[in-house]
């Protein structure tokens, strides 16, 4: 099992409902929605993997939380963050993105050196922002159709065009070239319970939302991926959801974009990263 892939789509799914709870997304639960024709199955998959939250993560999330200071979980998720930041360059790459791919491979660079590992992140103050590519935006920048909404048991959300961004983030990942899973699934699963240990906020204010939680999610996860697809144009300053992001960087942390890795942040050292402007950075190919 892909424990990266587990802990991104938690990061996503829940970070996705905070931002979506302060957006105030209302939508009726009781509606169909077209582009989720395997809702039935989908649900199912949804309430094993919330019950696997609730009696695993969450518990084992809670004793993490009681012996880590949040100064320390921050610079975990800084470390993880800057380890699988090898996703974000290829993608950047793949999106005729050069300069970002530059930034970005620079921004690895020092926080790996002078961040011990990427435990700090002092790129951040240097103008080296953290944020986030995945293959599922790559596919998007390309012109491919979001497809159907799908939940997958362990991994939560994502849409059929999301799938293949699986794959990609697992052969980036440096863990699994060293020494498999052996070293990977464990050090994998330390970053899910760090992860879970900052969003048990997030989780008690989707659990107090008035809404149908398997919609709510939905609706977030697609939020938020409308906003990492278009690096957030459209999404203005003074907009709750990017408001929020902020608040949630500094509880989260992971060195990665204005989501997780972009939801993450530096170690309490700077202020949340905003989006990059690469308009001026894509390769136009006729």
């Amino acid at each position: 099992m892909d424990m990266d892939g587990v802990a991104t789509a938690l990061k996503g799914v829940l970070a996705g409902v905070v931002l979506a709870v302060l957006g105030g997304c209302a939508h009726n639960p009781n509606a169909p929605d077209p582009r989720d024709p395997y809702e039935e199955t989908n649900r199912k998959f949804y309430s094993f993997n919330d019950a696997l939250d609730r009696h695993v993560l969450e518990p084992a999330a809670h004793g993490w939380q009681a012996i880590t200071p949040i100064g320390f979980r921050q610079g975990v998720s800084n470390f993880y963050g800057n380890f699988y930041y090898l996703n974000t360059i290829l993608n950047n790459l793949l999106q005729g993105k050069l300069l970002s791919a530059i930034r970005d491979s620079g921004r690895v660079v020092l926080n790996t050196t002078l961040g011990i590992g990427g435990f700090f992140d002092v790129a951040t103050p240097f103008g080296f922002p953290a944020h986030q590519e995945d293959f599922g935006q790559t596919l998007a920048v390309w012109g491919v159709g979001e497809g159907d909404y799908l939940v997958f048991p362990f991994l939560g959300p994502a849409t059929q065009r999301d799938v293949p961004g699986f794959g990609t983030a697992f052969i980036t990942n440096p863990l699994f070239w060293v020494g498999g899973l052996v070293i990977g699934l464990p050090v994998g699963m330390l970053e899910v319970v760090n992860t879970r240990a900052n969003l048990l906020e997030a989780t008690r204010l989707r659990d107090e939302a008035a809404l149908d939680p398997y919609t709510f999610t939905r609706e977030a996860y697609r939020q938020r991926r409308d906003y990492l697809i278009r690096d957030g144009e459209g999404f203005g300053q003074d907009d709750l959801y990017l408001d929020f992001n902020g608040e949630f960087d500094d509880g989260a942390g992971a060195g990665a974009d204005p989501d997780a890795a972009g939801l993450p942040d530096s170690a309490g050292t700077s202020a949340p990263a905003k989006p990059v402007d690469d308009s001026s950075d894509v390769l136009k190919i006729d």
